[in-house]
């Protein structure tokens, strides 16, 4: 399949380890949603799925300078290319930190596209190299399963866009959301789906999403809904 293929709902709310992320940024379905933020965004992501892969504190805040890049208008790439330049490979490091350096290295990337699909690659092989011989496949096609749904929930369902309904967004309601953007703890996306509820809000999409198991990440298509990102 490609992403020119990818046409139906269907399609799009079960696409996994059957799919290319390449070819997932070429759906038309997406073009509209895409941006350079939600592309870094993807890339900490999946980043964060091999946390303790990462060898050092230095490469880990690499990940860390990236999510603020994201949101940060007043960074320059010459600024976050400086964090960058600053990570060391440390001497012996084994094959699966090799990867996971690899992968926070790769995130230096100036074009969304090939830093989100290069940085998830990297992070599915780190997966894959922890694994026995005869494991590596399957623990490659279940990383890329779960990229899947960090794709998902970053970007919803483009079938069914989401237009900001102001009285929704009553003063506890963009609480909620701004504490769980500020902190990165999406334990409370439940109680957001009540307060959305109580404001009048009825969208299934909307409430199903913060009430169910996730997973829930920066950049969370419900919680930049509320806040206002894209």
């Amino acid at each position: 399949m490609t992403g020119d293929d990818l046409w139906t709902e269907n399609e799009w709310l079960t696409f996994s380890s059957d799919w290319d992320l390449g070819d997932v940024w070429d759906a038309p379905c997406l073009y509209p949603l895409l941006t350079e933020r939600k592309y870094r965004l993807f890339a900490v992501a999946c980043c964060r799925r091999i946390w303790g892969y990462i060898p050092h504190e230095g490469a880990r805040r690499i990940v860390d300078e990236l999510e603020r890049f994201a949101d940060d208008q007043q960074r320059t790439w010459t600024d976050w290319k400086k964090v960058c330049d600053s990570c060391e490979w440390p001497d012996g490091a084994s094959r699966t930190e090799e990867l996971a350096l690899s992968a926070v290295v790769t995130c230096q990337l100036d074009e969304g596209e090939r830093l989100a699909t290069r940085t998830s690659g990297y992070c599915r092989s780190v997966v894959g190299a922890d694994a026995p011989p005869e494991q590596r496949d399957e623990r490659e096609k279940a990383e890329l399963r779960a990229q899947c749904n960090l794709v998902r929930d970053l970007f919803g369902n483009p079938f069914r866009p989401v237009a900001r309904v102001p009285e929704w967004y009553t003063s506890t309601v963009v609480a909620l959301a701004a504490q769980m953007y500020e902190t990165r703890d999406f334990g409370a996306m439940p109680i957001l789906a009540d307060a959305l509820q109580d404001a009048g809000c009825d969208n299934a999409d909307v409430l199903d999403h913060c009430r169910g198991p996730g997973p829930h990440v920066y950049g969370c298509w419900v919680v930049d809904l509320v806040l206002g990102k894209t």
